[in-house]
This record gives C-alpha cells, structure tokens and sequence, in this order.
C-alpha cells in the first residue's frame, strides 16, 4: 500500500517537474525558425533599418538567443506558482490582471534581457539590471498579452464545443481538432502581442535610451509606439503555434 502511494507521488512529482523542463524547451525551439522576426520588429521600433542577415547568421543567432527565450519562460512559470501560492488563483478578470502583471514584473529580468537579445544587445550589457521603467512596461505588456491569450482559448473552446454537440460531431477528424488549436494558438498570440504592442515598442525605446513619448501629440504617439506592428503581431503568432507544436510533440 504504501509502496504504492510513493510511487504515485514520484510519477505526480516527475510529471510536475517535466512542465519546468518541457515548456522551457519548447518555446527555445519554437523561437529559433522566427528569431529573425523578432529582431526585425525590434529594428523598426526603434527606427533603424530592418537588419539583413544571411540564413546562417540568423539560424545562429536564433540558437544563441534560444536558451535566453527558455530562461525567461521557466522565470514566469516559477514566479505564477509563487503568485497563486501567495495570493491564490482567481478566475475573474480583476484576478487575471493582477496575476499577469505581476507576473510580468517578477521574470521582467529575463524577459527584458531577452528583449535586448532581439535588439542585438548581447554579452554583459543583455544582463545588466533593467531600469524600474522597463519592467514596468513588462508587467503592462503582459496584461494585455494574457487577454489576448484568453480570447483564443475562448474561441477554441467555442469551436470545440460546437463540434461536439453538432450534427456533424462524428465527421471531426483528429486532424481538424489539431487544427483548430493551432489556429486559436496563432490568433491569440497575434492577438496578445497586438494589444500590447504599445508597451513592448516602450520597452524597446527605452534600452535604446530614446526619448519619451510623454508630451507627444497622440497621432504623434500613436505612429511611434506602432512601429513594428505588423512583424511583431504575425511572429508572436507563429511563435505561439511553434511553441504549441513543440509542446505537443514532447508529451
């Protein structure tokens, strides 16, 4: 009996340790086929000339960044436990806000250094402490980036759910459950990386040591914070995908 129950502990801990070593992993590899976008988004951010980069220094800096974008998402998987064991994990939105905030703040040191790797800032100045303003800014993009999230899981869960109770429940394939997934996946990291956007370009114009946008007429602001937009939006999401695929294939 007892021999039993450890065992049952030591797969329930195994299994718990392999959400820090998977996930990490994962979005390493799901960074390095779209490195390139990040770091274009980050050029036009903060005005300079989108970088051109053959294959094989993109492939390198893709890896060399690679372990950083792992890092940076085991800090936030620690820092949720650590918030929901401080402060319990509420369902409602005020609940989110305050989680994905704090969040964002607790791993803006990874976050931010791997902000700096996009930026091609690498060696010693990526590590340096983060100014309390950009991780500020980190805590902020995430709010907005978990909403974006939420949406996408909504609307698979909807699809979902209408695929089931249908009338055409038994024509779902695997494949088109697969899909499905994937396409919620690259929705909400667009749409996450799109309602932020503002706080990652201020993010991006403060390492650079550019002025604020504070005083800017708001047409002004509004075309300075979005610069890079586009790039950034349809990396993000395929990012996500990646990341998903990634996961899905280590389980």
């Amino acid at each position: 009996m007892s021999s039993s129950v450890q065992n049952n502990s030591n797969v329930v801990t195994w299994s718990h340790a392999m959400q820090y070593i998977k996930e990490p992993v994962a979005a390493g590899i799901a960074f390095i086929p779209v490195s390139y976008g990040f770091s274009a988004k980050s050029a036009q951010q903060v005005g300079k000339p989108i970088p051109k980069m053959s294959f094989s220094t993109t492939l390198y800096k893709g890896f060399r960044t690679s372990p950083v974008v792992g890092t940076a998402v085991g800090a936030q998987m620690i820092a949720q436990v650590a918030i929901e064991k401080e402060f319990g994990s509420g369902s409602s939105i005020k609940d989110k806000v305050f989680s994905s905030f704090a969040v964002g703040v607790a791993s803006s040191y990874f976050l931010i250094v791997f902000h700096r790797y996009t930026m091609n800032i690498t060696g010693w100045d990526a590590w340096r402490l983060p100014s309390v303003k950009s991780a500020g800014l980190v805590g902020c993009r995430e709010v907005p980036f978990v909403t974006g999230v939420v949406m996408g899981n909504s609307i698979k869960e909807i699809f979902m759910k209408k695929w089931r109770e249908g009338p055409s429940q038994k024509n779902i394939s695997k494949k088109q459950e697969i899909a499905t997934g994937y396409a919620a996946s690259f929705f909400s990291g667009s749409a996450g990386a799109a309602l932020g956007h503002g706080f990652d370009t201020g993010i991006s114009r403060n390492e650079e040591g550019l002025p604020s946008t504070k005083g800017m007429k708001i047409q002004e602001k509004f075309k300075v914070l979005s610069k890079g937009f586009g790039i950034r939006t349809f990396t993000v999401g395929v990012f996500t995908v990646l990341y998903s695929a990634s996961k899905d294939i280590m389980s």
